[in-house]
């Protein structure tokens, strides 16, 4: 969950009706998966216009809608104006993310064959979302080029000019280790996925996909392989309780209690957040990434399970609860 007013702190925008001191609980640009407390970007298409969607938007509880054109919609949702909404989603989902291209860079890989179409389109998605793209074209020479531009991230595809994205894949585990590596391509058969896996991928995308999901696995992606080994520290301390990430304890002047790994990662984020409120979603989505039927009762379950090591070492009330909002240190 994020305030509207962060999202959208680095567009231009004007406030046609309603207010900007909003909680969101997500974007969306199809009317069909607008969810209670969302922001909907209107989008103008070649086939469809997401304005004309506006009102059913809204009648489906998105808090916000993101426009660059006159809608009309209940006085209860905020409206907002924006030049171009394209620009204006790919700002939006950036800062939703924490404009995780501030540290990053990007390389993107094609090929030829009709692909240059394709390659630009993602470079663009990318740019708009803040990121740094660089395109290559010398396959032959690109290993070399990885290890002096020393991404992080490479997008790459399986079928290549005069040799395998599968190849290349190798080569960088074995001369870069340390870059991740996600394929982007057509080829959807599950063998090819499993071997782009074994090769050391760190996800495989299949064409075709929306921009908006391409943002949130590049995301994902680099939240695991970066996480904690970005963060100097693998001790914290709040409130007379402390963290040990490398031991995985938790402990107090009361004593020690060891973490699993997911307890471990649920108080690692929230110790990165001391006295804010991290939402459920956030937490979930750090936790299992990918995997997309998750209980929603796995998290409670946790933690309970941390509170009561917690209590156990003497520490009581530590870890707050507030509905709709998330949890806090």
């Amino acid at each position: 969950m994020e305030k509207l007013d962060r999202l959208l702190e680095r567009l231009d925008y004007a406030v046609v009706q309603g207010k900007t001191d909003l909680d969101i609980t997500g974007i969306a640009y199809d009317s069909r998966k607008v969810a209670k407390g969302c922001l909907f970007v209107c989008i103008k298409g070649a086939v469809s216009d997401g304005h004309a969607y506006a009102a059913d938007a809204a009648e489906k509880g998105a808090a916000a809608l993101l426009v660059q054109e006159d809608v009309s919609v209940p006085d209860s949702a905020t409206v907002l104006k924006v030049p171009d909404t394209r620009y204006g989603l790919a700002l939006a989902s950036a800062a939703w993310f924490g404009h995780p291209a501030e540290r990053l860079k990007v390389i993107g890989v094609t090929g030829t064959k009709g692909k240059t179409t394709t390659t630009y389109m993602v470079k663009s998605i990318l740019e708009q979302a803040g990121y740094q793209a660089v395109l290559a074209e010398d396959f032959q020479g690109l290993l070399p080029q990885i290890q002096r531009e020393q991404p992080d991230l490479v997008l790459l595809d399986v079928n290549l000019p005069g040799c395998s994205g599968f190849d290349i894949c190798a080569q960088i585990q074995e001369h870069a280790a340390g870059i991740p590596v996600i394929f982007l391509t057509s080829r959807t058969d599950s063998m090819d996925e499993l071997t782009g896996m074994l090769k050391g991928g760190d996800d495989y995308i299949t064409k075709p996909y929306q921009g908006q999901i391409l943002l949130a696995r590049i995301g994902a992606v680099l939240r695991r392989t970066k996480g904690v080994s970005q963060q100097e520290n693998t001790r914290f301390s709040w409130k007379g309780v402390g963290l040990d990430i490398a031991g995985c304890l938790i402990y107090s002047q009361g004593g020690q209690a060891e973490l699993t790994k997911n307890e471990m990662k649920i108080m690692h984020r929230l110790f990165l957040h001391p006295g804010q409120y991290v939402p459920r979603v956030e937490l979930v989505e750090y936790l299992w990434e990918n995997q997309i039927f998750i209980d929603d009762n796995a998290l409670s379950v946790h933690i309970t399970r941390i509170r009561e090591k917690l209590r156990a070492v003497g520490v009581h009330g530590f870890i707050e609860t507030k509905r709709g909002m998330g949890y806090r240190i």
